[in-house]
């Protein structure tokens, strides 16, 4: 096959990108704009809104963002965790309100005082991202979170300190090897809190093997999985309308569960 042919059966297109390096932006407002296939190297953004934008593959490294606004901002599939020379993306005092990050891609990055009040996070990977006094509210989904980013064991780890999540909604959320003692979760019917959730977890597995039903191996399956990425010591969590999902069974088995090994 000639490399004509190639291009022609699979497609491959390339794509015009405009970069910027190391520039610097103060009080900018770039709200309701289109931008496409951006590359952001070592820019510096403060006061700076992009409020209802769409990006359109958007590459960010070793960039700083103080006090700007991405309020409803369309930001699907960006990579907005990229590491350069191991200097990670700083977003400081930043608004992330209504925001889509579905799809956006992250190796480490840091937020300090971020808003993530209703954003759209269903199956974000934050891996080693650090977080610092931010705040999330509304529904996330299959969410993760972990201390340190994957082959990056070197970088600063990420202690969730004084993380909000009072206000938020988690379904089959993941935190990896982070313990939740210093953030503050929710507190109504659905959420459980652990104080030694490690603990918990090996006395719920240990309870659930004698059993073979169908309902037992599911939730012990998902606890398993949870118990590999739970931290030594600390607090966790779990939503127990995660199990009522998959049936009343389900549900109510985990709940007898919780009575037993809490």
């Amino acid at each position: 096959m000639t490399p004509a042919e190639f291009l022609a059966r699979y497609a491959i297109q390339t794509v015009d990108t405009q970069q910027l390096r190391d520039q610097q932006f103060d009080g900018a407002d770039f709200s309701n704009q289109q931008f496409e296939h951006l590359r952001f190297f070592n820019c510096k953004f403060r006061e700076c809104r992009f409020d209802l934008s769409r990006f359109v593959d958007l590459r960010v490294w070793g960039s700083y963002f103080q006090s700007c606004s991405f309020r409803k901002a369309t930001l699907r599939d960006a990579a907005l965790g990229g590491l350069i020379e191991k200097r990670h993306n700083v977003f400081e005092d930043t608004h992330f309100n209504e925001a889509d990050l579905r799809g956006s891609a992250y190796v480490s990055a840091f937020f300090d005082r971020c808003d993530f009040g209703n954003a759209k996070l269903k199956k974000v990977d934050f891996n080693g991202s650090r977080f610092n006094r931010c705040r999330f509210a509304g529904e996330l989904r299959e969410t993760s979170f972990a201390d340190v980013a994957f082959d990056h064991k070197d970088l600063e780890p990420n202690r969730m300190v004084e993380v909000d999540f009072s206000q938020a909604k988690l379904r089959w959320v993941q935190f990896r090897r982070l313990d939740l003692s210093k953030a503050r979760l929710p507190r109504d019917d659905a959420h459980i809190v652990f104080p030694d959730f490690r603990g918990f977890l090996e006395r719920a597995v240990k309870w659930l093997e004698p059993r073979g039903d169908v309902d037992a191996r599911t939730i012990r399956a998902v606890l398993e999985v949870c118990l590999r990425h739970a931290p030594k010591m600390g607090v966790g969590l779990l939503n127990r309308l995660d199990f009522r999902e998959e049936g009343d069974a389900c549900g109510d088995l985990f709940d007898e569960l919780v009575r037993h090994a809490a």
